[in-house]
Parts: structure tokens; C-alpha cells; sequence
């Protein structure tokens, strides 16, 4: 069977058109072999099926999905939590060059695709970025944290919420199941190097573990 990808290096613009479900994917990998590929699923619920099927055909890929509002414009409710800071990961993740070679599929309904995003130098601007070893001043890590809206407290436990327990900072991201512990190596309390970046689990969840 001829690859997809050298069906595509021969014709620059192709339609593919009546697709069975899975097929979908298959053709969305191919096209995606080291470029960044944009696709928009006909609705949400579209969506998770789509993002397994990738994985199956393509793991090695990068698959970002862009979720929608899940309130109605001018609607007096707004949207959520969760929603608003997985849509800000994947914008935060669209903002800076790919980390690897690979390729790197975006997924979004066409309700996603149709609502307004922030300037990408907005982004940009508003993301912080760290690896094991950065120079991190703990006080401007909680500046930050503060300013895009987290919530101190003494022990993590909540999405939104950090917690600084003496050089370990505890991060509950709103849009992750589990927690990121910003473990500091350094003696000195304003000027410390990240050691580790991990996961782990908030007490509270511990505590519901089976």
C-alpha cells in the first residue's frame, strides 16, 4: 500500500473524502511524519475517540487538543476551571518551538476552532518555563503563581492551589490529575536550582486510595 505521506510530497493539496471512523487517524499520522499537523473533529464528542486512535497508529506523535468552551456565548455562566487551563496548556505548548523532531497533531472541534484565542505573544509572555537545573527564585515562583490566578495553601490538595513546604513547592495544575513537586536542592531560600521535577500524589487523593 502506497504511504499517504508520499502521496502528499507528490500533490501539495489533497481532499480525502468519505473516510471511514479509524481510517481518519491512520491518514492523520501519515500526514503528521515530522510536521505539525492541524485537525478539526466535526464536534467534541468526535474528539477522545480520535486522540485513542492516533495513539494507537502513532504514539510517538505529539496530540494537543484544543477543548471548547463548555458555556454559550454571552452566557452569564463562565467557563470552567479546567477547561480554561487546559486550553492555556495547549496555547502555552503552541507558543514556544517543539521541544522534539517528531510530529505534533492538534486536534479541535469546529465549535473549539471558532472561538477567540489570546495573541500568541500573549502567551508566550504569561508562560513560565523550567527544567531540572534552572536557577528559579522560589519568590518569583510564587509571584507568578499568584498572578495567573493559583491559591496558596499549606498543603496542595485542590486544583488551583500550591503549597510551599521549605525548598519543595507542590503545584496542583487544573488541568493534570496529579500534582508537580518543584523539588529544590539549593540551601539558599531566594536563589534555588530545581533538582527534580515530579509527580505526585495530593494527600487527599492518598488518603481515597484503594
Amino acid at each position: 500500500m502506497i504511504s499517504l505521506g508520499k502521496i502528499l510530497d507528490d500533490r501539495p493539496r489533497l481532499t480525502i473524502a468519505g473516510a471511514p471512523e479509524g481510517v481518519d487517524a491512520l491518514a492523520i499520522a501519515q500526514m503528521a511524519a515530522g510536521v505539525d499537523v492541524l485537525h478539526l473533529a466535526r464536534d467534541e464528542a468526535r474528539v477522545p475517540a480520535l486522540v485513542a486512535a492516533l495513539r494507537f497508529f502513532a504514539p510517538q506523535l505529539e496530540v494537543l487538543v484544543l477543548p471548547a468552551w463548555d458555556c454559550l456565548p454571552y452566557d452569564r455562566v463562565s467557563p470552567g476551571a479546567e477547561v480554561v487551563a487546559r486550553r492555556m496548556e495547549v496555547l502555552s505548548r503552541l507558543a514556544y518551538p517543539k521541544a522534539t523532531k517528531g510530529g505534533r497533531v492538534v486536534i479541535a472541534s469546529v465549535e473549539s476552532a471558532l472561538q477567540r484565542l489570546p495573541p500568541r505573544q500573549a502567551i508566550a509572555a504569561e508562560t513560565l518555563r523550567a527544567k531540572v537545573g534552572d536557577e528559579l527564585p522560589i519568590d518569583h515562583l510564587t509571584r507568578y503563581m499568584g498572578r495567573v490566578g493559583y491559591a496558596k495553601s499549606g498543603t496542595a490538595t485542590e486544583a488551583g492551589e500550591y503549597a510551599v513546604r521549605g525548598g519543595i513547592v507542590d503545584i496542583l495544575p487544573r488541568a493534570r490529575r496529579r500534582a508537580i513537586a518543584s523539588i529544590s536542592s539549593a540551601t539558599a531560600w531566594r536563589r534555588s536550582a530545581a533538582s527534580t521535577l515530579r509527580p505526585s500524589v495530593p494527600p487527599a487523593r492518598r488518603a481515597r486510595s484503594p
